[in-house]
């Protein structure tokens, strides 16, 4: 199979025209092959139809198979065996029901490169230790799948103790995360600083807020711009 191209022609890969046949756009198989380089050159029975296929079982639609492709392309180097199938094992076993562990994939197919020990375990330890029981840390994940992929050193443990250091006990934060773990990917320098300063300017005092955050945790993913300056104008 052949492209002709502003260069002449260039040979289309079996897994490129495979895509084409599932209805892929061109942006998205470019997406996928700008991944790889130069090197696209994947195996389609050994690592695109299967991947695809293990996806499609979980109860990915072909959009959301598509999308989780396209989102990591790298999903097709990872072991079905070794890596993606106990990665999804480890999900159902931590509680996630069969239709919650493909919702997850689909909006963080990162997920299943992530290592069991080095990542998910300690993950799943150290909201145990916050405060979680099982249950909500397996709906945390659920809700907020990009949870798997922070890094305890460099995003949750400041997290924490910002909000530690704002006024809310151990038991208020656990709560907090369980309620609303999208709290978890935000910024404490571009969302949660300015929403704090933008709470104080309506008259509220820090303890005030920090009482507010630990009752309503959805408050920090609002808009400053579209909910909440609005209202400090008037």
């Amino acid at each position: 199979v052949v492209r002709r191209g502003s260069s002449g022609r260039d040979a289309v890969t079996p897994a490129e025209a495979y895509f084409e046949s599932l209805g892929w756009s061109e942006d998205d198989i470019g997406k996928v092959k700008s991944c790889y380089r130069r090197h696209f050159h994947l195996s389609l029975e050994n690592h695109v139809k299967p991947v695809l296929t293990w996806l499609a079982d979980l109860g990915l639609s072909d959009s959301q198979v598509r999308k989780s492709v396209v989102g990591f392309p790298r999903l097709f180097t990872y072991c079905l065996e070794n890596t993606l199938k106990p990665n999804e094992q480890w999900l159902l076993d931590l509680g996630l029901e069969k239709s919650q562990v493909a919702k997850t994939i689909a909006g963080c197919p990162r997920i299943c490169s992530l290592s069991i020990e080095d990542n998910l375990k300690p993950l799943v330890q150290w909201l145990l230790d916050l405060g979680l029981e099982k249950s909500q840390v397996a709906k945390a994940i659920a809700r907020f799948p990009p949870i798997c992929g922070l890094s305890l050193e460099a995003n949750l443990k400041p997290l924490v103790q910002w909000l530690l250091d704002l006024g809310l006990d151990k038991s208020q934060v656990a709560k907090a995360i369980a309620r609303h773990p999208q709290i978890c990917g935000l910024s404490l320098e571009a969302n949660l600083k300015p929403l704090v300063q933008c709470l104080l300017g309506l008259d509220l005092n820090k303890s005030q807020v920090s009482k507010a955050i630990a009752r309503f945790p959805q408050i920090c993913s609002l808009s400053l711009e579209a909910n909440l300056k609005p209202k400090v104008r008037l």
